[in-house]
């Protein structure tokens, strides 16, 4: 029973990997764990990002990843503003977490979206940005939430960094990865994670504060 339990536990999981992708019917259990062992996060605390790797913001400009990162914790949610599902839905978690915890931006925390699509532009990210804007008017946003793109090299340097793994599927023509949001110290250090959905103002916090 506690094995059965686990596998469970598991396959949930999954299905919140893929489900930015993929009807929840489409997956069969046997495919299920092994794309979960392909694409689920690897956490990497301790880990430095590539601070000298170029990302564009929704502005045009193109500037290293540091530059990006605030003065105390940032948080980093990769996915892309095109997704059909649960891209979205993340984001949505996280402003809402972050607003109802009472957390202001840029003091309490820095915002990088990153979209790990190299054919986004930056008129992609400035779409996404307004709309999350409109849901969730934020004062400060204009210095701490950064919504950018970047290079096939960029993201993947970032993308190994931070233990995030994604494929294109030619067939549905999306990506398949995980959710989750990664936690980063002001020197570029990967602090922590926070997996999946459904994000809470306690954990949100908690994870900022390490």
């Amino acid at each position: 029973m506690a094995r059965h339990a686990a596998r469970l536990r598991r396959y949930r999981v999954l299905v919140v990997a893929l489900a930015c992708v993929v009807p929840i019917w489409w997956i069969q259990p046997a495919a299920a764990e092994d794309t979960l062992r392909a694409l689920a996060f690897t956490p990497r605390q301790g880990t430095v990002l590539p601070l000298d790797a170029p990302f564009t913001d929704t502005s045009g400009q193109t500037r290293p990843l540091g530059a990006f990162l605030g003065h105390g914790a940032t948080i980093i949610s990769m996915g892309y503003y095109a997704c059909p599902n649960m891209c979205e839905l993340e984001r949505t978690d996280l402003l809402d977490a972050l607003a109802r915890g009472g957390l202001k931006t840029p003091g309490d925390y820095t915002l990088l979206v990153v979209s790990i699509d190299p054919a986004e532009t930056r008129f992609t990210a400035r779409q996404a940005l307004a709309e999350d804007l409109a849901r969730f008017p934020t004062p400060g946003a204009g210095q701490g939430w950064h919504f950018v793109t970047g290079t096939p090299a960029g993201i993947l340097r970032l993308s190994r960094a931070v233990g995030f793994h994604a494929r294109y599927d030619e067939k549905l023509h999306q990506y398949l990865h995980p959710m989750g949001l990664v936690f980063v110290t002001p020197a570029g250090i990967v602090s922590g994670y926070v997996l999946g959905v459904g994000y809470q103002p306690g954990d949100v916090r908690q994870a900022l504060a390490h």
